[in-house]
């Protein structure tokens, strides 16, 4: 067996492309009208068409395809904190700074955590 050499970068790339894979890529579908009737198709595309890595799974009936991508949403959940995009991550440490600055700089400071406003008062702490 060779080495394998895998980073960060490439499993950050593996969940973007998971997080925002379309379908469409994988299967054409709609509705048809043939003779009076209608109906609907799902058609698979070929295997050197697609990207396998993001298929979990694939099942072929009488009745048409199915392809199942992976988990977009574990993949999004991964991105959000991987990139902190609701800033929770960054809240918690603003208010661990503002515990430190107030320790650090003597009891007279009293910071509202909320608005970040400092003001001297002996009386608040």
């Amino acid at each position: 067996m060779g080495e394998l050499f895998v980073n960060g970068r490439d499993v950050l790339e593996l969940y973007i492309r998971i997080a925002f894979a379309d379908i469409t890529d994988y299967v054409e579908f709609g509705n048809y009208t043939k003779d009076g009737k209608k109906g609907s198709y799902v058609y698979l595309k070929d295997c050197d068409q697609v990207d396998g890595q993001l298929i979990e799974e694939v099942s072929v009936s009488a009745s048409g395809g199915k392809i199942k991508l992976l988990d977009k949403t574990k993949a999004l959940e991964k991105l959000e904190k991987f990139f902190d995009l609701f800033g929770i991550d960054a809240w918690k440490r603003f208010v661990e700074e503002q515990k430190l600055n107030v320790r650090e700089n003597g009891a007279n400071r009293v910071i509202n955590v909320i608005t970040g406003i400092v003001r001297e008062d002996e009386d608040e702490i």
